[in-house]
């Protein structure tokens, strides 16, 4: 996965685009942390610390961490369609299971799924 995008500081500004879907280490443990890149820069993701999706700016995003864009929009059209999706959630609580980091950014990239709370059901299944 080296020929990802990285980025830490002032530089991701320069860097990001909207529409993209970027992550960061979690703060506790090997989790990361999922958002998405808005039309004016910010990152929409969804928190437990604040009332749910919220857009942040990038440095309240990246709480000092690099960031990494997992996935960039393929055209411009594109990255509007995946901005507005995320930006509707806006608001939206904060639900472990049903609404977290992840299924915010899957969500607006048409997707929304939790591949992380799908990997850990998966496990307490034993399958």
């Amino acid at each position: 996965m080296s020929d990802r995008i990285k980025c830490r500081g002032d530089r991701c500004a320069l860097i990001l685009r909207p529409g993209d879907h970027v992550a960061r280490q979690a703060m506790i443990g090997p989790l990361t942390h999922h958002g998405i890149v808005d039309i004016d820069g910010r990152v929409i993701h969804a928190t437990p610390d604040a009332p749910g999706v919220v857009s942040d700016d990038l440095t309240t995003f990246a709480a000092g961490r690099e960031i990494e864009v997992l996935q960039r929009a393929e055209s411009d059209e594109e990255a509007a369609q995946v901005a507005a999706r995320a930006r509707a959630q806006i608001g939206q609580p904060f639900d472990l299971l049903r609404a977290n980091c992840e299924h915010v950014a899957y969500g607006a990239r048409g997707q929304r799924v939790s591949p992380t709370i799908a990997e850990l059901l998966r496990l307490l299944r034993g399958r």
